[in-house]
């Protein structure tokens, strides 16, 4: 589910916001350093959904003690690291088909090519998403 699908159940939570709260939740990470990625239209023409992809860096871990409990689907959500390169061959190789990582995939290995200039700030503008517009 995208970021700001989830945002919205919460109440307005700014998608950033959102980003950070999963990674927590579902990595248990914690980012110092956050960007917008890319943003797109899962179903353009078919659905006015828009979702957008942050990347996080500068990551640390969430200490044991403040962790998220973890229930229903993501009790045994199994997760692990993989090299961006690595990641990047399973897309084209057909091996990552969930349309939100390989899009979130492509543009972090094109972002990194470009020695991540083409990042911007987690307010970029958004008039894509009816609430952002």
């Amino acid at each position: 589910m995208g970021v700001a699908r989830r945002a919205a159940r919460r109440g307005g939570e700014h998608p950033a916001t959102a980003a950070a709260r999963e990674l927590a939740e579902e990595a248990d990470l914690r980012a110092e350093t956050w960007h917008t990625l890319v943003d797109f239209h899962p179903s353009a023409g078919a659905m006015s959904e828009a979702i957008r992809v942050f990347v996080a860096r500068d990551l640390s871990e969430v200490p044991e003690d403040e962790r998220h409990q973890r229930e229903g689907e993501e009790a045994d959500m199994p997760y692990a690291w993989v090299d961006l390169g690595e990641a990047f061959a399973a897309v084209l190789a057909g091996r990552i088909g969930n349309a939100g990582a390989v899009v979130g995939i492509m543009a972090a290995y094109g972002a990194k090519q470009a020695g991540w200039v083409t990042l911007r700030p987690t307010d970029a503008p958004w008039p894509a998403h009816p609430r952002f517009r």
